[in-house]
């Protein structure tokens, strides 16, 4: 992965492009803690989506092959789903935190 690649700033980007595309989604979280330099992941809260029992996260494989090769990855939640991670009685995919979440709801990051 070449240096230049700025996890954060390609999250904060991601996430204005998933709010302006998507109006039922409430609220985005980058969560870097523990994520391999090169990869990117979002926790989208969407109150459109339906209540999937398990969500799993979507890789989205971007520019494979080249210097911009990275992975951005989007676990979906519903709002009762997020509040129930953020309470720690539904857990996060394997090797996901909470741990230094950047809220990217309104395109700048805050962190937690």
């Amino acid at each position: 992965m070449p240096a230049v690649f700025d996890r954060d700033s390609m999250a904060a980007a991601y996430a204005r492009r998933h709010k302006a595309a998507d109006a039922d989604i409430t609220a985005i979280y980058h969560l870097p803690t523990g994520a391999p330099p090169n990869e990117v992941r979002l926790v989208e809260v969407n109150r459109g989506i339906r209540n999937v029992a398990d969500p799993e996260p979507i890789d989205f494989g971007v520019a494979p092959g080249t210097d911009e090769a990275h992975r951005l990855v989007v676990l979906d939640v519903t709002p009762a789903q997020w509040k129930e991670i953020q309470h720690g009685s539904r857990p996060l995919p394997p090797g996901w935190t909470l741990e230094g979440s950047q809220n990217l709801t309104n395109g700048r990051p805050r962190r937690r």
